[in-house]
């Protein structure tokens, strides 16, 4: 992992940290089928079909947010467990979504943030030097 700072997502006051991971990606396929199906479920704005210069607010899906809400913190709680050497602390879909207290549009918009970082090309730091190894010649 090229930056293993992970984002924080706050719920009723407390900060849960948040990682869409590849591990992620497996779960939201094997539920939606693809990952643009479930996109399209979280994302809150998209253009206008009439003028592609307006964009307008959508409802996200509830179930579709619940969902990302509990795999993001599930997966950075077991990310951040790791780094500390214990043991995740247990966490639950229902729990977590009784925290929210924002709107379903606000989450989802945070939420559909930490999606799209799956899919974001990471630059490496400039200053760290990589070894190429030269192989032998047959």
């Amino acid at each position: 992992m090229l930056n293993d700072d992970l984002n924080r997502i706050s719920l009723s006051g407390e900060s849960y940290a948040i990682k869409c991971s590849l591990l992620v990606l497996e779960k939201i396929q094997d539920k939606y089928g693809d990952v643009g199906a479930f996109e399209d479920k979280i994302i809150v704005f998209e253009r206008s079909d009439e003028d592609e210069k307006k964009i307008k607010v959508r409802y996200p899906d509830p179930e579709a947010v619940c969902d990302a809400l509990f795999w993001f913190c599930q997966e950075g709680e077991t990310i951040e467990a790791e780094k500390r050497g214990g043991k995740p602390k247990e966490l639950t879909r229902d729990g977590l979504a009784r925290k929210v207290d924002t709107t379903i549009f606000d989450i989802a918009t945070e939420l559909h943030r930490e999606f799209m970082n799956c899919f974001r090309a990471k630059k490496e730091n400039p200053t760290k030097m990589t070894e190429k190894k030269e192989h032998p010649q047959k």
